[in-house]
C-alpha cells in the first residue's frame, strides 16, 4: 500500500523511535551482567552473616530486590540475583538463632514472596525497565514524566506492603489481617489524599 519512498521513510522513523529504548536496554542487560560477574550475591551474604535479626530478613528483602531491580530494571535478573543470596542466609540464620521449623519455613516462604514483590516493585519504578520504557513509547508520553508519574502511586503501595504486610508477616500476622488493614489504609489513602480527575466532556 506505500510507495518505496514513504516505505523508507516508515522504516527510518521506527529506527528513530525505538533507538533510544534499544540502547538503555542494552545498558541495563550489560548493567546486569556486571553484577552478576562481581559475585554480589557471596559479598551481601558474607555481609550479613550472624548480623541481623531473622524476623528482619523478609523486610531487608523486599527493600534489597527493589534497589537492585531498580537499578538494573530487570524483574527476572533481580530473582536471579537475590532468590541465591536470600534463601539460604533466611534459613541459615532463622536456624542458628533457634527458631523452630514452622517459624523458620514461615520466613523463608516470607522472603520468596518479598523477593518478587520487591523485584516487581522496583522494575516498575525503574526508569531503565524495559516495561517502562515501551509503555512511554507505546502512549507517546516522554519517558522521565512516566517514570515521575507513576513513581508516587507504586512507592505509597510498596511501603504500605513494607509496613503492614511484610514485617508484621514475619512475627506471625495472620496474612488475612495483614490485607484487611492494608487495604483499609489504600482506601484512606485515596479518600484522603486523592482528588478526582475531571472529565473532558
Amino acid at each position: 500500500l506505500l510507495s518505496l519512498d514513504k516505505t523508507m521513510q516508515s522504516a527510518i522513523n521506527g529506527f528513530k523511535t525505538m533507538l533510544t529504548a534499544i540502547i538503555i536496554l542494552v545498558l541495563a542487560w550489560s548493567l546486569a551482567l556486571i553484577i552478576e560477574e562481581m559475585h554480589t550475591a557471596d559479598f551481601i551474604t558474607s555481609l550479613l552473616s550472624e548480623s541481623i535479626s531473622p524476623y528482619l530478613i523478609p523486610a531487608f528483602t523486599f527493600v534489597l530486590a527493589a534497589i537492585v531491580a531498580f537499578s538494573t530494571g530487570s524483574s527476572w535478573g533481580t530473582m536471579a540475583i537475590i532468590y541465591p543470596l536470600m534463601l539460604p542466609t533466611a534459613w541459615h540464620l532463622s536456624q542458628a538463632n533457634g527458631l523452630d521449623f514452622e517459624t523458620s519455613l514461615s520466613i523463608f516462604n516470607n522472603v520468596v514472596a518479598c523477593v518478587l514483590a520487591g523485584a516487581v516493585l522496583g522494575d516498575h519504578c525503574s526508569p531503565i525497565s524495559d516495561t517502562t520504557i515501551l509503555s512511554s513509547l507505546a502512549s507517546s508520553c516522554d519517558h522521565i514524566s512516566h517514570v515521575r508519574t507513576q513513581m508516587p502511586y507504586a512507592l505509597t503501595v510498596g511501603v504500605i506492603a513494607l509496613l503492614v504486610g511484610t514485617l508484621p508477616a514475619a512475627f506471625g500476622l495472620p496474612f488475612i489481617v495483614n490485607i484487611v488493614i492494608s487495604t483499609a489504609i489504600l482506601f484512606l489513602i485515596v479518600k484522603r489524599v486523592g482528588k478526582k480527575v475531571e472529565s473532558s466532556h
